[in-house]
């Protein structure tokens, strides 16, 4: 751009940029303007909005709270006059138009009424807005800047019959804005105060051009011509501007230049000439001996270079020879005779002493002229300085030296070749690894000296100095490598060859560079195997095994037909009993011993792995069921004979094994050990100590099978809320309650299949508890059950609940994080704790003892009651009952079916109901199924009730909207 500007005068671009800089600045300052105002107007816009959504959210809140729907349409309807709006609505959680600004919209969904990709947009925004401000309960303004649309949304609470788990459905306020005619006024007011200021700006540009001109442009225009001038020979001229600043001093400066430029151009010429004759004796000192006369002529230069005065007139031979240093003084001497005696020239360094005690070294050569009989008449020759050169060969010794003690004191070995691959050096360490001495070494060929074979195969490995003279690169030596030293030691090592190049470029030779990592390889070697093994066992590990079931699983080794391989999958039979009672050091000795047994009886081209905990798999290669069965029989066999002594205790070992065919390509990895894992189930199933054969259509497999898929689709239903919770009143029996008495029930759970058919609890709970799904179907049942609650008592009082009963597991009970969850379920919806009452099993009870204890505990110290369920159905429930902090007994319903005709459940019940008054607890009988059996619980004195007879279970959200209290409902 500057070349550019340099083709033209400044008369002429110096108008032209003041121009183009005033047009600049104009159309800056209007930009500028037009987005200050933009910006202002956008941000008034901004708060306006804010607070007319908000002021909008808290109105139709307040209508919708009414139920006045109609003025939520009218206060849309009413936003028209303002030119700015461009969309006002209302919608509710499904985003369905509530009311709008135009009444044609309403019972739309958001989206439906865009008809052009710009409204597309608009509704696009307007959506994922609402969704920001649902999602963060609060109101939401944003910029649509390509349609000049300024939204906002806010969120509304909307509550209706439809009762949900979590926060109340949230609809929204949404209103737009087109900023389109704000910014459009904006524009035009920039433009007028544009054009007003315009003429005042060029009128400045035009006064500054001017000034410039006088001031800068003219005077510049006379020093050009004067310089033309000049160059163009007339060296009289000189430049007439005048004045004290820059230009007038450059005006003066380029005259006085001019003036010097003649002068210069007087004493260049004499130089020249001088010049030309110290270029003649080529800048190094001469000298001339007559031999007849003796007399020795020199120049200045070789007075300087002998450090000789340069007017000393005793000017001879040996006059000469005293200026050369002592030591070196007779061998100049001999080759100056010697030349004389044969007439060839010398050539020879030798040293000067300086008077400053220091010495110079020089190259002298010479020659002699002998006339027709042979006889020397004079001698000439030259001698040049060459301390430099001695003083660089000096450095670059000792150079040499450093880098041979460098090489001496490195960790690595090193070795040198020429390029034959002739060995040149070794430095210590090479020494020691190749059990070569560097003197011994000097010329052997490279590949006896440094001898070097493969890890793994023990061949010849191709020695790298090698590929490096004929490749002309640095190579590496391969992996596994071993280094052979002369006594047949051997060394794991790493190394690199690299060309050795003179200044050309040509390979002088080749230098290797390795050193031992055999600590480094074994450690590495410890690490791989650590990676694929377990550490207590020594055996492969789950990773290792996984890698090769996968290998197996997908890809056939040999092209020669059809490959089958077997998997067994083996899990000892109760060995968590080993690690309770004798402890985990115990547990890890007999693993330990319990892999050895099982590696004797497998092949070594079998892998035998230990997967986790006290599961193990074996993959026999190229096998069948037939012999899978016979190593399955030998390890069973081997166990049996195995015991294990520990301390005073001795412990017997047996296994469950799941055996599985498999053939490359059927099937995945993953599928294959599914199918083991449900093989194991079986066999452990039938009793433990068995091989069980996968087959695909075995009975056992697919009620395994069957059970595994209730716990995914137990999984399933909880996440699509396919649970549904059911209730049945529990009724006092001493006396009738009226109808507007509070309610008192226990909560049941269902499931909705796929299809919508409705699954009782007996078919999916047994799955849900082996498979530890049981946890989080209980906390899913406290949640729903309390928000059901929460809302019931809001709308009819505290008072219309007495008691609502909650079953919980044994394996929730024993649950650390349960305890914190109800807590928090409580003080989240603000519950009566009074009112609720979990239920947990007596056996439940009993084999988490310690755990039922405390969780009971510190749940009564809130108001919370518990009641000991199926009370009767174990064997130590008298035994433990009197520890148990329960409210409640409820009397199993086994016991209560018969009561009205079996004397022994009547004595029964009886005496369970007198043991649990005794202590202080209220009982309740279950399975009160007819009018015979709930008249005999009300003369045993039983406090409560619940079955078929008084309450058929129904909807807890139906029992609750009912709202008295459903004793006579029998459905």
């Amino acid at each position: 751009m500057s070349r550019w500007l340099y083709r033209f005068p400044i008369n002429l671009t110096l108008p032209l940029l003041l121009l183009l800089a005033g047009l600049g600045l104009v159309s800056l300052y209007t930009v500028n303007l037009v987005q200050e105002q933009q910006r202002s107007i956008l941000e008034n816009s901004e708060r306006e909005l804010t607070n007319e959504v908000s002021r909008m959210q808290r109105l139709v809140q307040h209508l919708i709270g009414r139920q006045e729907h109609a003025r939520i349409q009218e206060e849309m309807v009413a936003l028209n006059p303002d030119i700015r709006v461009r969309q006002a609505r209302v919608v509710d959680d499904q985003n369905r138009i509530m009311a709008a600004l135009q009444r044609s919209e309403r019972g739309r969904s958001l989206g439906d009424s865009a008809s052009s990709s710009e409204a597309v947009a608009l509704e696009e925004a307007v959506v994922e807005l609402l969704a920001v401000a649902r999602d963060r309960r609060a109101a939401q303004v944003r910029y649509l800047e390509a349609d000049n649309v300024l939204v906002a949304s806010a969120p509304l609470e909307i509550m209706g019959p439809s009762i949900q788990l979590g926060p109340s459905p949230a609809g929204g306020v949404i209103l737009a804005w087109d900023l389109s005619y704000p910014f459009q006024q904006a524009r035009e007011a920039a433009l007028g105060s544009a054009a007003v200021m315009s003429p005042v700006l060029v009128a400045a540009f035009v006064g500054l051009w001017w000034l410039l001109y006088l001031v800068l442009g003219r005077r510049l225009g006379r020093l050009t011509r004067t310089a033309e001038l000049i160059a163009a020979g007339d060296t009289r001229e000189r430049a007439r501007v005048g004045g004290e600043d820059e230009i007038g001093r450059l005006g003066g400066a380029f005259n006085t230049m001019a003036d010097s430029l003649v002068r210069e151009q007087e004493q260049l010429r004499a130089s020249e000439q001088r010049l030309y004759l110290a270029q003649a004796f080529a800048g190094v000192g001469s000298w001339e001996w007559d031999i007849a006369s003796g007399r020795v002529t020199w120049t200045r230069a070789t007075a300087r270079l002998m450090d000789l005065a340069e007017d000393d007139t005793e000017v001879t031979f040996d006059r000469y020879l005293e200026g050369i240093h002592p030591d070196d003084r007779q061998r100049v001497r001999d080759a100056v005779n010697a030349t004389l005696e044969s007439g060839e020239p010398y050539g020879i360094e030798h040293r000067v002493a300086t008077r400053d005690d220091g010495e110079r070294w020089l190259l002298a050569s010479g020659d002699v002229a002998r006339n027709e009989q042979r006889q020397p008449l004079r001698m000439y020759g030259i001698v040049h300085d060459i301390t430099a050169i001695k003083q660089a060969e000096s450095a670059l010794f000792r150079q040499k030296e450093y880098a041979q003690v460098t090489l001496a004191s490195i960790g690595d070995g090193v070795v040198t070749t020429d390029t034959a691959g002739r060995v040149a050096f070794l430095n210590p360490v090479a020494e020691y690894l190749t059990g070569w001495n560097s003197n011994r070494a000097r010329g052997r060929p490279v590949t006896e000296v440094f001898n070097i074979i493969n890890e793994v195969t023990g061949k010849p490995a191709t020695n790298p100095v090698e590929r490096c003279l004929r490749e002309g690169r640095i190579v590496g030596l391969a992996n596994h490598t071993l280094l052979l030293r002369d006594d047949g030691e051997q060394f794991a090592i790493e190394d690199s060859a690299a060309p050795i190049r003179d200044r050309d470029g040509a390979v002088m030779g080749v230098v290797l560079v390795f050193h031992d990592v055999t600590h480094a390889r074994e450690l590495a070697n410890q690490l791989s195997w650590q990676a694929t093994h377990d550490a207590l066992t020594g055996l492969h590990n789950r990773y290792a095994f996984e890698q090769r079931l996968e290998h197996l699983a997908h890809y056939p080794e040999s092209t020669r037909g059809r490959e089958r391989h077997t998997l067994l999958y083996v899990d000892l039979d109760q060995f968590k009993v080993i690690n309770d009672v004798a402890g985990h050091v115990a547990g890890d000795q007999m693993l330990r011993q319990v892999a050895g047994l099982m590696l004797e009886q497998v092949r070594d081209t079998d892998l035998l792995a230990r997967l986790g905990g006290d599961e193990f798999g074996v993959i026999l290669t190229h096998c069948d069921i037939e012999h899978a069965e016979r190593v399955a029989g030998a390890l069973h066999r081997v166990l049996d004979d195995y015991r294990f002594a520990w301390e005073s205790r001795t412990f017997r070992v047996s296994a469950s094994i799941g055996i599985l065919e498999f053939h490359p390509g059927k099937q995945t990895m993953t599928e294959l050990l599914s199918d083991a894992d449900i093989a194991v189930y079986a066999a452990k199933n039938a009793g433990r100590r068995r091989s069980h054969v996968f087959r695909a259509d075995d009975q056992a497999l697919m009620r395994e099978r069957r059970e595994m898929d209730w716990a995914t689709q137990i999984s399933d239903a909880v996440d699509d809320e396919r649970l549904e919770l059911f209730a049945q009143a529990i009724v006092p029996l001493a006396r009738q309650s009226a109808a507007g008495d509070a309610l008192s029930f226990e909560v049941l759970v269902r499931m909705r299949g796929p299809e919508g058919a409705l699954i009782p609890p007996g078919a999916f709970l047994p799955a849900a508890e082996r498979f530890d799904l049981i946890s989080m179907v209980d906390r899913w049942i406290i949640t729903r059950t309390f928000s059901l609650l929460a809302d019931h008592l809001r709308s009819r009082g505290e008072q219309s609940i007495a008691h609502c009963a909650v079953n919980l597991s044994g394996s929730t009970l024993s649950d650390e994080s349960l305890l914190p969850f109800i807590k928090n379920q409580l003080s989240l919806h603000h519950l009566p704790a009074e009112i609720v009452c979990f239920e947990v099993t007596e056996t439940a009870a009993i084999s988490n003892f310690q755990s039922a204890i405390r969780f009971i505990r510190d749940l009564r110290a809130m108001g919370c009651r518990f009641a000991l369920d199926d009370f009767g159905s174990g064997l130590s429930s008298f035994a433990y009952l009197r520890t148990l902090p329960v409210d409640y007994l409820k009397i199993d319903g086994s016991f209560v079916r018969d009561i009205a005709h079996d004397e022994v459940n009547q004595a029964l019940v009886s005496n369970i109901n007198a043991v649990g008054h005794l202590l202080g607890k209220r009982t309740i009988a279950e399975f009160a199924e007819d009018d015979h059996t709930i008249a005999r619980l009300r003369e045993l004195g039983v406090d409560y009730a619940q079955g078929y007879g008084l309450h058929r279970p129904e909807p807890l959200k139906d029992l609750l909207a009912a709202g008295g209290r459903p004793g006579g409902h029998k459905q």
